[in-house]
């Protein structure tokens, strides 16, 4: 794995996150994303590919951006915990279905 040997090999306090490559609702940076592409749609009025990019890196670099993450890392976690919760729910309904057999 590259990505880990590049974070070993920095010496830095970095830690990894995996996150699931078919499940973008247990991204947060896709609900982050999100709202970029919207506040840059709400303000674009040249379509100019270079003020574009411009309105892209204020949005990112905006307070506005910086105060959703970590609304958006709490979404997520709340979402990843009803899974579970579902999961072993359902793990338990057929564990004792299986037991009246």
């Amino acid at each position: 794995m590259k990505v880990k040997e590049i974070v070993e090999a920095s010496n830095k306090d970095l830690k990894i996150l995996w996150l699931p490559i078919a499940h973008c609702e247990f991204n947060p940076i896709e609900l982050v994303w999100s709202a970029v592409k919207g506040e840059v749609s709400r303000r674009n009025k040249t379509f100019k590919i270079a003020d574009v990019l411009k309105l892209i890196l204020e949005v990112i670099n905006s307070d506005c951006i910086r105060e959703i993450w970590p609304r958006c890392v709490e979404h997520v976690i709340k979402l990843e915990n009803l899974i579970k919760e579902k999961e072993n729910i359902a793990d338990e309904f057929i564990q004792s279905s299986g037991n009246h057999n």
